[in-house]
């Protein structure tokens, strides 16, 4: 598991926020859909920029700016929202879409950590994060994914999403691609 992926901040969501953010799930958790991929063990909700909650949304404009993203606007498929995934769950491999002339990022916020499992794993390596911890997903440029959830306790996040102007993005996305062709060629030897 790779402990250097540059696009991490430790601790970004504190013990306060995360409690928010938990109680903020069980006062809603009648709004979860089921994910189309695993509905037993998955569900999402979705929050719009009319119906975020004002904690959860500024603590994503504090991000954006922590990762150095600007010239960004909402995803418009899926906004932000919050995801948990239970016992033998996990997100399959996939992209997903972007604008035109735009790059789908995502910041991700560990809300609630499973016993084991549930690595997000970016072009087939898996990036080590604990409880609190953020970090960015180049989701239309990266082939994305988790491994099982292990045990009883489930794994939910926060996911940002940003549709970022090219040219914006750039510098971010080369400095990650530096890091996978690292990983590439150490796992070659």
């Amino acid at each position: 598991m790779s402990g250097d992926y540059p696009f991490t901040i430790a601790g970004a969501g504190d013990a306060t926020f995360l409690s928010h953010v938990s109680d903020y799930v069980e006062r809603n958790e009648d709004r979860f859909t089921p994910n189309e991929a695993d509905p037993e063990r998955r569900k999402w909700l979705r929050m719009t920029a009319g119906d975020i909650d004002p904690v959860i949304a500024a603590k994503k404009l504090e991000l954006a700016d922590r990762f150095a993203i600007t010239d960004w606007i909402p995803d418009p498929k899926f906004d932000d929202l919050i995801g948990w995934i239970t016992d033998g769950g996990s997100v399959h491999p996939h992209t997903d879409s972007a604008n035109e002339g735009r790059m789908h990022i995502r910041i991700n916020v560990l809300v609630t950590q499973p016993e084991g499992g549930c690595v997000p794993v970016l072009d087939g390596i898996p990036i080590e994060v604990g409880l609190g911890d953020a970090w960015l997903c180049f989701a239309s440029h990266c082939r994305h994914s988790t491994t099982p959830v292990v045990g009883k306790r489930r794994r939910s996040i926060i996911s940002y999403g940003l549709q970022v102007r090219d040219e914006a993005g750039f510098p971010l996305l080369a400095k990650y691609l530096i890091w996978k062709a690292a990983h590439a060629g150490a796992a070659a030897h």
